[in-house]
C-alpha cells in the first residue's frame, strides 16, 4: 500500500547549494547546477522510485530530516503532505515526507503537524532560489494533506511505462533448444524452460525508460513473461 512507509532516493542533501539529479543515460547521479542565490536546501530532496509525472521525471520528494544524508541514499519514509508549486516548466507537485527512524521527526503524521518554521523555510527557499537566474523561477502555490500525497504517488506509479522486452540485455531474451539434451522431452524445437536471469537493478548497462529511476535491489527477468519484476530483498 502506498500509505505505508515507502523507499525514497535522495539526490540533494539538506544544506547544499549544489543540485544533483539521477541521469538514466549515465546510470548514476550527476551535478545539475549550482544555486546562484545565497540559499541552501532546507531539507533533503530526491524522488520516489518507480514513479513518473507529466514532465518526464519521477515524483519529487522533500525529505524532512534532522541531519542531511547523501546523494543516492535510500530512505524509508512516510508521506505527510503534498506541496503544490510552479516553475518555468509549469505546475508541479512534490511529496513531503518524514523518515520513520528519525526520532526528531517520526511523530509527524499530517500537514497540521509540520513545524511552522520548517514550512516557512521551504516556502521561502522555493520563492528565491532561482531569483538570480533570469530564465528560471519557482513559487510555492499551496499545501495539501496526506491523502493528496498518497493519491499523487498512486497516479505517478500508474504513469510509469512497463519495461519492454526489447529494452532488456541480450542474455535475458528467450532461447530455443538446439540439441535434444537441452530440450529434454521437447526435442522438436519447443522453447526451453530457462531459469530466470538475476541481475542488479541499477546496472550501468541496463537501459531504462526516460525519467524512471531504477530501484535499488535485484530484478528477476522472466523469459516466459518477457518482463522484469522486483525480487524480494
Amino acid at each position: 500500500m502506498v500509505d505505508a512507509p515507502l523507499r525514497r532516493v535522495i539526490e540533494i542533501p539538506k544544506g547544499s547549494r549544489n543540485t544533483y539529479e539521477y541521469d538514466a543515460e549515465l546510470g548514476g547521479i550527476k551535478l545539475d547546477r549550482f544555486i546562484s542565490a545565497s540559499v541552501v536546501y532546507p531539507t533533503d530532496y530526491g524522488c520516489v522510485p518507480e514513479t513518473l509525472v507529466p514532465d518526464g521525471d519521477p515524483l519529487d520528494v522533500l525529505m524532512c530530516v534532522s541531519e542531511p544524508t547523501f546523494p543516492g541514499c535510500a530512505v524509508l519514509a512516510n508521506s505527510i503532505e503534498l506541496v503544490k508549486m510552479s516553475d518555468e516548466r509549469g505546475q508541479t507537485t512534490t511529496s513531503c515526507a518524514f523518515p520513520g527512524d528519525d526520532p526528531g521527526c517520526n511523530e509527524v503524521g499530517d500537514v497540521n503537524e509540520l513545524p511552522a518554521q520548517l514550512r516557512a523555510e521551504i516556502s521561502h527557499f522555493f520563492s528565491v532560489d532561482k531569483d538570480l537566474d533570469p530564465a528560471r523561477h519557482s513559487e510555492v502555490k499551496g499545501w495539501s494533506d496526506r491523502d493528496a500525497a498518497v493519491d499523487a504517488i498512486s497516479e505517478a506509479r500508474a504513469m510509469q511505462a512497463p519495461r519492454p522486452l526489447t529494452s532488456l540485455p541480450v542474455d535475458a531474451a528467450p532461447r530455443r533448444a538446439s540439441t535434444p539434451r537441452q530440450a529434454g522431452t521437447a526435442a522438436q524445437g519447443a522453447p526451453v524452460q530457462n531459469r530466470p536471469t538475476v541481475r542488479p537493478a541499477a546496472s550501468m548497462s541496463t537501459p531504462v525508460a526516460p525519467g524512471v529511476l531504477p530501484s535499488p535491489g535485484i530484478w528477476v527477468t522472466s523469459p516466459q513473461r518477457g518482463t522484469s519484476q522486483p525480487a524480494p530483498v
